[in-house]
């Protein structure tokens, strides 16, 4: 029998938990499937077969050095163990801490595969911590048996900054259920939200946190709101400045336009309920809400950033955006936002202005509004799940 073992901190929110989630569901009944968790205290994406938890200590914060040097410790010990005992074909990994310990265990009795969901640039890390995570990355990545990114943007980052040889990379996209969606979008249980009538909601969804910028759209959106009365912003997820964001809402003055419920378990019964979708990343890999936002019919805007909106809406080889939107087929690009512009800085600016230009043309321009929705359904083709489960049982059983 064929065996897997899968290596991840959670299966709790995340993108690279959700795809983790989508994999290990479908891939064949025959295959045994093991999965190796920091933490299964708030499972929320479904999955099938062994669940093995490292059994940590509970700790509130577990961004803390202190609990991540624990966790890793603890990792390698039991990963090289089950990696010697049980067999495995293949040890997927997903995420830094994960992968790393994936490859300092060895491929003496499995494959190491490694899934690169996001690429964040320097400084991005705690500063104590970046150097040693860097330097490991630079050793580990490239002794790995295979590395999975899973866009061409994130593919050429990871050759350029880690020196991993071309032949050892292979790009498989995220993979998605495009039925499960669509039916879960036409769930009965109508999600509850704070307007009633005819408006233009604009909606989000993601990770509350840094690299997901949602500020600059919450910014965007103000100048929207101030042009069209009808307009609403829904920002789904949670995250660790969520509290900055709402009072940022509040200084803008657009509390009774804005709503942030949080984490929901079914976010497509809201996409179904908005005209737009927009992403304010500032860097990305393939990111699966614009995917899951077109499967639910919705027309997408995103900032240009590195890996992924582009080869999503965009033609990857197009330059990325400086100046003014780019109206594509499958839907509208935005230039990426400054780094180094956080939260803390409620000037609006040139980014924020665009971004805000190209909402408010797709609520009040009609035909181009149709024109992507016309194309939509022929890009959902290539999200479909089936034909990235072929890829992964390739590469893992080969």
């Amino acid at each position: 029998m064929k065996r897997i073992l899968f290596l991840i901190s959670t299966l709790n929110t995340g993108g690279a938990q959700r795809i983790f989630s989508n994999i290990i569901t479908r891939l064949p009944e025959d295959i045994e499937i093991d999965i190796l968790l920091n933490d299964t205290e708030a499972i929320a994406y479904p999955y099938r077969g062994n669940i093995i938890d490292l059994d940590m200590p509970k700790e509130k914060n577990k961004e803390k050095i202190s609990y991540q040097v624990r966790a890793l410790i603890r990792r390698f010990s039991i990963l090289r163990k089950l990696k010697k005992e049980n067999h495995y074909d293949a040890c997927i990994s997903a995420m830094d801490s994960a992968n790393i310990v994936n490859v300092l265990t060895g491929k003496k009795h499995c494959k190491t595969i490694l899934t690169i969901h996001g690429f964040h640039p320097d400084g991005w890390i705690n500063k104590k911590v970046e150097p040693v995570v860097d330097w490991l990355m630079r050793i580990c990545y490239c002794r790995a048996s295979v590395v999975v990114p899973v866009s061409q943007g994130l593919a050429d980052e990871m050759h350029k900054k880690y020196k991993i040889p071309k032949e050892r990379i292979q790009i498989i996209y995220n993979g998605y259920n495009v039925t499960d969606i669509r039916t879960d979008s036409k769930s009965e249980e109508t999600p509850e939200i704070p307007w009633r009538g005819d408006y233009d909601i604009v909606i989000t969804s993601g990770r509350i946190e840094k690299v997901k910028g949602q500020w600059h759209l919450i910014k965007a959106f103000s100048l929207v709101a101030k042009e069209n009365p009808k307009a609403r912003l829904i920002i789904l997820g949670d995250g660790i400045i969520k509290r900055e964001l709402e009072q940022l809402v509040t200084y803008l003055g657009i509390e009774d336009k804005v709503f942030m419920p949080g984490f929901v378990m079914n976010p497509f019964a809201f996409f179904t309920k908005a005209k737009v979708f927009v992403l304010s990343s500032l860097t990305e890999g393939y990111p699966n809400a614009i995917a899951e936002a077109m499967i639910c019919g919705l027309p997408c805007i995103s900032s240009d950033c590195i890996a992924g909106p582009r080869e999503m809406i965009g033609d990857i080889c197009t330059e990325r955006l400086i100046s003014g939107y780019e109206i594509t087929k499958y839907g509208v690009l935005t230039p990426a936002f400054d780094m180094d512009d956080l939260w803390t800085n409620h000037t609006i600016g040139l980014q924020e202005e665009i971004m805000a230009d190209a909402i408010q043309r797709l609520l009040t321009d009609k035909k181009c509004y149709q024109e992507l929705l016309n194309h939509i359904p022929e890009k959902v083709e290539c999200f479909d799940m089936e034909s990235i489960i072929s890829q992964w049982e390739e590469i893992c059983l080969a």
